[in-house]
């Protein structure tokens, strides 16, 4: 006697997409854009004045 066994491989995205349409963030998006990108400017600004100072070194 053979069993069937019947194996469900389909996936349902309908809510992943439905809770990402809904998506807001708790946060503002500019002010981190804001935030992230003086973080970086100021990175910059570390880097060129050691690369300033083994320049001088030199």
């Amino acid at each position: 006697m053979s069993s069937l066994i019947s194996i469900n491989t389909s996936t349902d995205h309908s809510t992943l997409i439905a809770s990402s349409v809904n998506y807001q963030p708790t946060f503002n998006t500019a002010d981190k854009i804001v935030e992230l990108y003086e973080r970086l400017w100021e990175a910059e600004k570390e880097k060129i004045a050691y690369l300033e100072k083994l320049l001088q070194n030199k």
